[in-house]
Order: structure tokens, then sequence, then C-alpha cells
């Protein structure tokens, strides 16, 4: 950003919120519950086309099972919460009332 002539003369301030591995859902979820209380004027969002892609499909990261995904469902994009009921913890699996909420 040093190097933008644009911004010459301007005071910047950044913050990333980057997360490695994480998909388009838990980066919605952290911009939520997380990055939105910084009030930014701007938001960028960057793809890396080696794993982003994938990490956005269930049936592409069937390994992921963490982690929420979008899904259209009547012609409009929900966010899905599958792993509540079905990824176990220590054998059990984890009530929909304990995990991170959208």
């Amino acid at each position: 950003m040093a190097s933008c002539p644009g911004l010459t003369g301007k005071t910047v301030e950044v913050i990333n919120f980057g997360v490695g591995d994480y998909g388009t859902a838990q980066e919605y979820l952290t911009l939520q519950h997380h990055a939105i209380e910084y009030q930014p004027d701007l938001v960028l969002l960057q793809i890396f086309t080696g794993n982003d892609i994938a990490n956005n499909s269930r049936q592409l990261s069937p390994g992921d099972r963490l982690a929420p995904f979008w899904e259209e469902v009547d012609g409009k994009w929900q966010m899905k919460f599958d792993f509540r009921e079905t990824a176990p913890i220590n054998g059990e699996t984890v009530p929909q009332e304990d995990c991170c909420t959208a």
C-alpha cells in the first residue's frame, strides 16, 4: 500500500483478517463477527485458485467436515452448518447452540 501513488499523503490503516484454508463462508463469518467491529471503509477478498474454489464446495472438500458451506436453496444462497450435527468431537456430536452462529 505504501507504494501506491494514489495514497501519497493519506493515512491508511490495513488490518489483515486472512486465515489460511478458510473458504468464503468462514471468511464471511470472520467479517461478520470480528472484522466489522473495526468499521472498515473497504473490504478486500483475495481468492487463491489453488484451493479457495475447492474450499467453497462440499463436494470438492469432502474431508473438510468442520466447515460451513454456502448452498443454493430455492434460488437463494444459504450458509449450511451441517457439521454442527454430524462432526463428532470426542465421540459426541456438538449441539447447535454450542457452535458458532451465523
